[in-house]
């Protein structure tokens, strides 16, 4: 592969922290997010929705319900 990006010239496999270290402390939290990189994650995949209101939020679902004890699309609160 031919990038400028240093971390894809590595001859090593990369560590993503999917959701930071989601399998062990809640999801998209600083806590687990910090957790992935002292574990030695080198990318932290996170996904990030707007809200009705233009604000950006750091949610893996498009819905409140599996995470949260409120109901709806993320993108209409």
């Amino acid at each position: 592969m031919n990038s400028s990006k240093p971390f894809f010239q590595s001859n090593k496999p990369l560590n993503f922290g999917h959701r930071g270290f989601a399998g062990k402390y809640p999801e998209n939290t600083m806590l687990s997010f910090r957790k992935a990189i002292e574990a030695g994650a080198d990318i932290l995949e996170m996904d990030v929705h707007l809200t009705s209101d233009n604000k950006l939020v750091v949610f893996h679902d498009d819905t409140l319900e599996r995470m949260t004890s409120g109901e709806g699309k993320v993108s209409e609160k």
